[in-house]
């Protein structure tokens, strides 16, 4: 059932509630559709964020390699400095000369925070 159908059916049936609590009720209730036949699948929390697209070198990927970082330590503080992002990008950079590249990047980089190498 797409979330829009969802939310739909879940307000129809309590009308005082929040677009907010429909959302959650909708993430905890529905389940992700099966893989396509023939399709690529990605198991586990972190999909395909791994060292494949951690290295992918394309124009503007360093924004992308700021914004994961950023986000992942905005998770575990309340302020995040660009020092400690930076930090963090290298971290992971350095980890994958350790690990294989299909390990996901919230690994390498909970990894270097659980060694102290990045601030969270």
């Amino acid at each position: 059932m797409a979330i829009r159908s969802f939310v739909t059916a879940y307000l129809s049936k309590h009308g005082n509630a929040a677009i907010p609590t429909a959302l959650t009720s909708a993430t905890n209730s529905m389940r992700e559709p099966p893989p396509s036949p023939g399709g690529e699948y990605y198991p586990g929390p972190h999909g395909w964020l791994d060292g494949d697209w951690w290295g992918v070198g394309l124009d503007g990927h360093e924004f992308y390699q700021t914004g994961y970082v950023e986000g992942y330590l905005q998770c575990n503080s309340h302020r995040v400095l660009m020092e400690q992002v930076k930090r963090g990008i290298q971290e992971v950079d350095r980890g994958y000369a350790h690990v294989p590249v299909s390990t996901p990047v919230a690994h390498v980089l909970q990894h270097a925070i659980n060694a102290g190498l990045v601030q969270p």
